[in-house]
């Protein structure tokens, strides 16, 4: 049995506009911000021996933030630069059959940062509805961490950090109701995908690399709600 309640979610995004929205010599500045909670419960069933038989509970924490501008370059073209942080804490509570049999309650911390740059080309039905595409480059740091929560399992806390950069086209559906309140979402991406990372835990340490390339489409719906304001 799953349940999931998100308690939380936040979006905002703000932009500045000196002109029309896509006008040269227009700005868009904007950010966003999310903070979840989200609760988990599952139960597991051994069928082979009932006394391994486990449930548990688990609380998630996440939160982000980032910053986006761009600039009108062109009628209709825009270059933009992006930041991101974010981290998310999820911990980890097990009951079992057997008194002998130990699952240990244990946490993960995942923390990252990012920044970006995109130039951007929309393509608009009477400045109502549309697309933008173009080519963007992110650069991306994360430090990933396993704490286990009994003193004496503490040598099995695990660790990982890695670097990966992302580049490629990218797809957004854009609509403006009105002259300055705005919808965008993401359809998705064609990209390039490096990067590396190692990890320190007591049964191994070692280090992967990422190299690949591919098409990605985002499977859900995410809205971002943009107001412009100005003269």
């Amino acid at each position: 049995m799953n349940k999931k309640l998100t308690l939380i979610i936040l979006v905002f995004t703000t932009c500045f506009t000196v002109k029309a929205q896509t006008q040269k010599g227009s700005q868009l500045l904007g950010g966003s911000v999310l903070f979840g909670i989200t609760n988990d419960k599952s139960d597991n069933v051994n069928y082979t021996n009932s006394s391994y038989n486990n449930s548990y509970k688990s609380k998630e924490i996440s939160f982000s933030i980032g910053p986006d501008y761009s600039y009108f370059v062109a009628n209709n073209l825009d270059l933009g630069l992006s930041l991101g942080y974010g981290t998310d804490k999820t911990t980890y509570n097990y009951s079992v059959a057997n008194t002998s049999y130990s699952v240990l309650p244990y946490k993960n911390n995942n923390q990252y940062y990012s920044g970006g740059i995109y130039l951007r080309k929309y393509f608009l039905y009477n400045q109502k509805i549309g697309i933008r595409t173009g080519p963007y480059a992110q650069y991306q740091k994360y430090k990933y961490q396993v704490d286990y929560l009994e003193p004496q399992v503490n040598n099995n806390n695990f660790s990982q950090t890695g670097n990966y950069v992302n580049t490629g086209f990218i797809l957004d559906i854009v609509y403006f109701p009105t002259k300055r309140i705005g919808l965008t979402s993401t359809l998705g991406t064609l990209g390039y995908v490096y990067g590396n990372s190692k990890f320190v835990g007591s049964y191994s340490n070692g280090q992967d690399k990422v190299n690949s390339f591919g098409v990605r489409f985002v499977s859900a719906l995410n809205l971002s709600l943009v107001y412009c304001f100005g003269k």
